[in-house]
């Protein structure tokens, strides 16, 4: 018990965004019938992240310094966005149980989003740490109005999505130009993926909180994301010339909301009788999920493989 206490310490954060995009995926497998995939994903998630409660508890001090890195400490949004994820199943099940814990992740995540904005944004920054990670950040946030359509709060819904738009058209064309510029160093190359994500995002979240959104903001959200996707596509070949690191974390979840942004927008073009452009979306779907699936798969394998072979380490000491 004590080399796993220790072990937590050493808990990557990646591992928390690769929980994320484990139960987003299974979202999709539910919504077919396969609702083991979701009980099983959510049961490992929820493993994950009593584990990141107890790194935060009983390694606070390593949490401090890891959250002077830049780069981690955008990521720690994660911890927040897996709270609403697991909010949501709950209210399922315990509706006030699950409400209050939906709203204490968000308030742990402007909290983080204050800080980190103060230390990293305000206090120095450093323009080679602007890296695909800030979007955790700064439009982690809109996973609330993912998974929160039954939570029945429309003003914060509506107020969170706008945010999100707004930071999303602030961030992006500076992240584009600064990856143009300066390509991404290899232990962050797959971050690049996470470009994918806010996008998906907010279509969802327009989806979900509003009647009637405005169709050409969802038109030109998807070609972005259809863009970044493409994108992903080409470069599959060089994000596997690596050999696995927690880095590879970066793909797990933009490429699940990416699926859930082209299946559900595929339903809303078919819904406006656009039947041509709804086909095709519902065939891309079914590539998504076949890549989304194995591409989670072995994230989730390798990283068990590496906490596996260093806990053996330990007892072998």
């Amino acid at each position: 018990m004590k080399i796993l206490l220790e072990k937590i310490g050493k808990l990557p954060v990646g591992v928390i965004a690769t929980a994320i995009g484990l139960v987003t995926l299974s979202n999709i497998y539910f919504a077919l019938g396969y609702t083991w995939v979701k009980y099983l994903s959510v049961t490992m998630a929820t493993l994950v992240w009593l584990a990141a409660v107890l790194k935060l508890i009983l390694h606070f001090e390593k949490v401090k310094l890891e959250y002077k890195d830049v780069i981690p400490a955008s990521l720690y949004a994660t911890f927040a966005m897996l709270t609403m994820i697991l909010g949501s199943f709950i209210a399922d099940y315990f509706y006030d149980l699950g409400k209050t814990i939906w709203l204490i992740a968000i308030g742990i995540h402007l909290i983080h989003t204050v800080i980190f904005t103060y230390t990293h944004v305000i206090k120095r920054f450093d323009k080679e740490s602007f890296i695909p990670t800030w979007f955790v950040t700064y439009d982690g946030l809109l996973v609330s109005t993912v998974v929160g359509s039954h939570m029945h709060e429309p003003i914060i819904s509506r107020i969170i999505v706008l945010y999100g738009l707004i930071m999303f058209i602030l961030i992006m064309p500076f992240m584009l130009f600064r990856i143009l510029k300066r390509p991404l160093a290899e232990q962050v190359y797959h971050t690049a993926a996470i470009l994918m994500a806010p996008g998906c995002l907010i279509l969802v979240s327009l989806l979900n909180v509003y009647e009637h959104p405005n169709p050409n903001i969802l038109y030109a959200l998807y070609v972005i994301i259809f863009s970044a996707f493409i994108y992903i596509i080409y470069h599959i070949p060089h994000f596997f010339r690596f050999s696995f690191h927690p880095g590879f974390a970066g793909l797990t979840f933009p490429m699940a909301i990416g699926t859930v942004a082209t299946q559900r927008f595929s339903a809303y073009v078919i819904e406006k009788q656009h039947f041509v452009i709804g086909e095709f979306l519902h065939q891309l779907t079914g590539i998504q999920i076949y890549l989304t699936t194995a591409i989670i798969a072995f994230v989730v394998y390798n990283f068990i493989r590496m906490i596996v072979r260093s806990y053996r380490r330990e007892l072998a000491k």
